[in-house]
């Protein structure tokens, strides 16, 4: 496994983000949690996002409403653990309303 994995970080280039952009991500599943309420999983696209920020979320007929992040979340393994900030390329789960 070790020569695929080097053949991937040296052949394979980094995606293009932009940290200094508005905050984007893309919603690629949605959990629930009983005591929080839904939960959005996706990769953020541009941007950093914190707890607290306000957002503008946008539906698939492009319908807008407005909210803001109430907690932010990360993977560590296969766990989810909650961190302060998230930034582009890193796979998370965010709770807002």
């Amino acid at each position: 496994m070790t020569p695929l994995f080097e053949t991937i970080v040296e052949k394979v280039s980094p995606p293009a983000v932009d940290m200094d952009g508005p905050f984007q991500m893309q919603v690629s599943s949605l959990d629930y949690n009983t005591y929080v309420g839904v939960i959005g999983v996706g990769r953020i696209q541009r941007g950093v996002i914190k707890p607290n920020m306000p957002l503008v979320i946008v539906n698939r007929e492009g319908v807008e409403r407005r909210g803001r992040m109430l907690q932010v979340f990360g993977f560590h393994g296969l766990d989810r653990v909650e961190v302060q900030e998230s930034a582009c390329w890193r796979h998370n789960r965010f709770h807002w309303r």
